[in-house]
């Protein structure tokens, strides 16, 4: 047998042990201080009118970049934007203005501080 052939069987093997089911993050914490310090922080970094809305926290995609997704819009109904702010539990992964994937134009959204209802 070739040594690249016992290499590649190898790393196999070591790769085969390693790695198991993936287990998701448990969902962010909406009265968490670190959650609400970076939602405060994204909603000042977009440059928003008006107050912060979001949605409750729920799974995200499994290509998305983070294990939960948070919603966030303006209540400025004449602003458009829809950012989504993604977490792996409590700890802030990246935020990004939402696409299809992220399926955030059939989320029910809240002031924030008002606890968003379950769809």
């Amino acid at each position: 047998m070739s040594a690249r052939i016992l290499f590649l069987l190898i790393g196999l093997g070591v790769a085969a042990c390693a790695s198991g089911p993936y287990v998701p993050a448990a969902a962010p914490d909406l009265s968490n201080a670190t959650v609400i310090d970076r939602l405060r922080k994204v909603f000042a970094e977009t440059k928003l009118p008006g107050t912060m809305q979001v949605s409750r926290p729920r799974a995200a995609h499994l290509v998305s970049p983070g294990d939960w997704l948070i919603c966030m819009r303006s209540s400025d109904r004449r602003q458009s934007l829809v950012y989504a702010i993604y977490f792996k539990g409590n700890d802030y992964v990246t935020s990004r203005l939402s696409v299809v994937i992220d399926r955030c134009e059939q989320e029910i959204y809240a002031g924030f501080g008002d606890p968003p209802k379950p769809n």
